[in-house]
């Protein structure tokens, strides 16, 4: 993902996914996935 983009649907930049880390991202994939079972 390219930083300085426009913003999409959730109104999050990129930078903010990119400072997140690792387990913010594991979290995420887990709860997303929770949620599509």
């Amino acid at each position: 993902m390219k930083s300085g983009k426009a913003v999409g649907p959730d109104d999050n930049p990129v930078e903010v996914w990119k400072c997140l880390g690792e387990a913010a991202v594991e979290f995420l994939t887990s709860l997303f996935n929770r949620v599509l079972e």
